[in-house]
């Protein structure tokens, strides 16, 4: 595999999908929600039937959060925990989709434009950046 930058995961489809729906969803996503079949997410497809995307994530978050805490409470050398190590804003907040977003250069680097379009399946020319 060739060398990557953690960072640049940030901008790949599903890690800027999943983050914009975890802190936005309510706003970029109002219609998608989710049910479950068998205790296995999917999405709803009737109009106003389900969980909100938003709530879904945040509430199973929590839940798993507090799981760890009730687990880890009693240990004598725990003082706490990282609920969420480096989270990202997804592509809230940008204005211009199709521009480089990360203030550095290093590796594999697209547009959040690229990453749908790759996602969808459409073939992009990606920047490619190593050490100088």
């Amino acid at each position: 595999y060739p060398q990557m930058a953690w960072g640049t995961n940030y901008m790949r489809l599903a890690t800027a999908t999943m983050f914009s729906l975890f802190f936005a969803g309510d706003d970029f996503a109002p219609q998608t929600r989710i049910v479950e079949e068998n205790g296995v997410p999917m999405p709803s497809h009737e109009p106003g039937v389900g969980i909100p995307v938003q709530k879904y994530l945040q509430s199973h978050f929590i839940n798993a959060m507090k799981k760890v805490a009730e687990v880890l409470k009693d240990e004598p050398n725990v003082v706490g925990f990282d609920t969420l190590n480096e989270p990202s804003n997804g592509w809230v907040g940008y204005e211009e989709l199709d521009k480089e977003l990360l203030p550095f250069r290093f590796g594999a680097l697209m547009t959040p434009w690229q990453a749908m379009q790759l996602g969808s399946g459409h073939g992009q020319d990606i920047q490619f950046y190593s050490k100088p």
